[in-house]
């Protein structure tokens, strides 16, 4: 008794396999007749895996140029903080000083107005400035 072997060749690549190796029908269970090549089924997941890879990598540059974009804003940002708190610091320390400033000249024009009412008490009427 010899039982003749059936071989399927896949038209792609070539690929020979007994025919008995059918595809499945997913309502019946049973085999349906079509065929399909293991080797040409592993390419197409290759090259799916493939072209899932390049697009991740090209998410990871896309997230990478972000994260530096953002990184270099955030950067200028809380330098220009840095800079405008500086600044305000000035401002500050300047007000003091003028501050300070007004407070001498006021001083100086009491001790200015006290003289003249002075030498207006003593008749010196040539110690009094004229506006």
């Amino acid at each position: 008794m010899s039982e003749s072997l059936k071989l399927w060749d896949c038209p792609t690549c070539g690929f020979t396999f007994d025919a008995d190796h059918q595809d499945i029908d997913p309502v019946t269970g049973e085999g349906n007749g079509n065929h399909t090549c293991p080797l040409c089924e592993l390419a197409e997941k290759d090259e799916i895996i493939t072209s899932l890879q390049e697009q991740l990598r090209e998410a990871n540059e896309s997230a990478a140029h972000w994260a530096c974009k953002h990184h270099a804003d955030a950067n200028r940002f809380q330098t220009q903080n840095r800079e405008l708190a500086e600044k305000d610091r000035m401002v500050t320390l300047l007000a003091e000083e003028n501050a300070a400033y007004d407070q001498e000249i006021a001083q100086m024009n009491q001790l200015i107005a006290d003289y003249e009412a002075e030498a207006l008490k003593r008749g010196d009427s040539n110690a009094v400035q004229k506006d």
